[in-house]
């Protein structure tokens, strides 16, 4: 799933829009200075069980992602989450490998970061997103 989020936040036209190529794994590089920016890690998967009385039944998979929208002032961090989150959370259909079902958003936080003599705002977003594989 890792490489399918990637390549389809990387390819929507609606999510560049907000990013540009401004979209990473788990960590914002240092060198980065143009905002807003998006960061993303897999906080946990669950697989259903196979369903012993019917070997077609379809296996769902949910994996819990932490999208993190960072930039330096706090209106330009919400405005780019409002805008993230209104395009991701719609989405259903296919994402590389997978088939999405469902995605929700399971949490929101507004935080602070400070690293060297950077200071960021942060929108930390968390989704649940259901799907089968291919």
């Amino acid at each position: 799933m890792h490489d399918d989020l990637f390549q389809f936040l990387t390819n929507n036209p609606a999510i560049t829009a907000i990013f540009g190529a401004r979209i990473f794994h788990e960590f914002l590089p240092q060198s980065n200075d143009t905002y807003p920016a998006l960061t993303f890690q897999l906080a946990s998967s669950n697989d259903t069980a196979e369903d012993m009385e019917d070997n077609d039944a379809q296996r769902l998979v949910e994996d819990r992602w932490q999208m993190d929208v960072i930039a330096r002032k706090s209106a330009d961090v919400i405005n780019a989450a409002k805008q993230f989150d209104s395009i991701f959370r719609i989405f259903r259909g296919t994402m590389g490998a997978v088939a999405v079902q469902h995605i929700e958003r399971a949490n929101e936080s507004h935080l602070g970061d400070v690293t060297g003599d950077k200071q960021n705002r942060r929108v930390s977003l968390d989704y649940s997103i259901t799907f089968a594989m291919n």
